[in-house]
């Protein structure tokens, strides 16, 4: 009978593993931690580790860039209490996000997954750094500010252009903040951050490799469960949008051409799934950026001018909304009023004019096929399961993604169509590259 029961629990296991080999697989315990997701690659030599905080800049208060600062002072905390382990080598590495903390581990050296889980379990222990060297980083944190800036001159832009649009909500912090903001980060407002918000019932554990299940497991009990409370579970308030328009003009120095920035809110309707929104959101840039008659791509040809080398990106800033980023190179000077009206009209004559009911139905085979794969390319799966965790959405597999493809001719049109047309919030910048 014994002998029986051994087994049915191996090929219990074996039937787990083979399931979880295709796939994303969850874990049974999950009680420590907010979530554990694994995705098996045997392909893969290396295994790679993604703890992610769910609180990110747009849960901070106070001068923009504080989640960056807090990054920095829970990394270098969680490896100062390693010090003595000078042998150990693990690749790690962190990232702030407007609406998570990533902290990122990858096993080069094949330490093992309890060295890699015990360290970056560290990052929830108090923060215990020399308060001069909390200073220095946050010098150190400056100073990425300007190389990102030399290296991205658009990016300050870009924030400030956001940060217009959303009119002051947390969404529309920036994550690395500006000069001025980043020399008034409080030392003390990081560690009580801190507190708040970096505890294992506030974070998800993502390991993507060749994953022993069952080893995971174990440590995530080991490594993650709540020994003390520190304070109550924090629940994110909703990211509420408005319906504010805003311009703003400015000029800057620049090595390139004359442009102009434009952003735009789409909410998305709410009856759909996560799976659904983002075969929703890959189709649909797609279409807005395909060389095609139907798409925005095509040189713009107005009346009073005309716009080229239109460059368009459509992400999510939260689950629920994405924002579409329009970049337009005008051959001569133009009114940003008439241009911002110009390309509205654009957007609103997409289920006409743009974008038809066949042209959105015409990539269904292609997106078929696309998601149909990702059972067997976890690296596609793997980005689409990262971005959910970033924006504090359950990830979903492989199947669910697969399945919203297939029901796309069965999405409301109509209802896509007027998200993206219809006016909403929109903000714009120009950008001048003599001044």
């Amino acid at each position: 009978m014994f002998r029986l029961f051994l087994l049915m629990l191996l090929v219990a296991q074996l039937v787990v593993g083979a399931f979880a080999a295709e796939d994303l697989y969850k874990p049974a315990y999950s009680r420590a931690l907010h979530g554990v997701y694994l995705l098996h690659n045997p392909d893969d030599e290396i295994t790679h580790y993604y703890l992610v905080v769910h609180a990110g800049e747009a849960d901070m208060s106070g001068p923009h860039g504080l989640s960056h600062f807090l990054e920095h002072l829970a990394m270098f905390s969680a490896a100062h209490k390693d010090r003595g382990e000078s042998t150990i080598k693990v690749d790690e590495n962190a990232f702030a996000y407007k609406t998570a903390t990533v902290f990122f581990a990858a096993d080069k050296e094949n330490e093992g997954p309890d060295v890699v889980l015990g360290r970056l379990a560290n990052v929830f222990e108090p923060i215990h750094l020399d308060r001069q060297f909390m200073r220095e980083e946050r010098r150190i944190v400056e100073r990425e500010f300007q190389h990102h800036q030399q290296r991205y001159p658009y990016s300050h832009h870009s924030d400030a252009v956001f940060s217009r649009l959303l009119d002051g909500q947390s969404v529309g912090r920036s994550v690395l903040g500006t000069q001025e903001s980043i020399r008034q980060l409080s030392i003390d407002d990081a560690l009580h951050a801190h507190q708040k918000f970096y505890r294992p019932d506030n974070a998800s554990l993502y390991v993507w490799g060749d994953v022993n299940y069952s080893t995971i497991n174990k440590l995530v009990k080991k490594h993650f469960s709540i020994k003390e409370e520190k304070g109550d579970r924090h629940q994110r308030e909703r990211l509420a949008l408005g319906d504010k328009r805003h311009q703003d003009e400015a000029r800057s120095e620049d090595i390139f051409r004359d442009r102009v920035m434009i952003k735009k809110l789409v909410p998305f309707p709410a009856q759909y799934s996560w799976a659904q929104k983002m075969v929703l959101r890959d189709h649909l840039h797609d279409l807005l950026t395909s060389n095609g008659r139907s798409g925005l791509r095509q040189p713009l040809q107005f009346d009073a001018f005309w716009v080229a080398d239109l460059e368009i990106e459509l992400d999510f800033i939260t689950q629920n909304v994405l924002a579409l980023e329009i970049f337009a190179a005008p051959d001569f000077d133009v009114e940003l009023e008439q241009l911002a009206t110009e390309i509205e009209t654009q957007l609103s004559n997409l289920a006409t004019a743009g974008v038809s009911r066949a042209s959105f139905y015409d990539l269904k085979n292609d997106t078929e096929f696309f998601y149909a794969d990702l059972q067997n390319t976890p690296g596609d799966l793997h980005e689409y399961v990262f971005k959910s965790l970033l924006l504090g959405v359950e990830p979903v597999n492989g199947r669910d993604i697969n399945k919203a493809a297939k029901g796309l001719t069965h999405l409301d049109y109509d209802a896509v169509m007027q998200a993206i047309a219809a006016p909403s919030d929109i903000a714009i910048r120009f950008l001048r590259a003599t001044p």
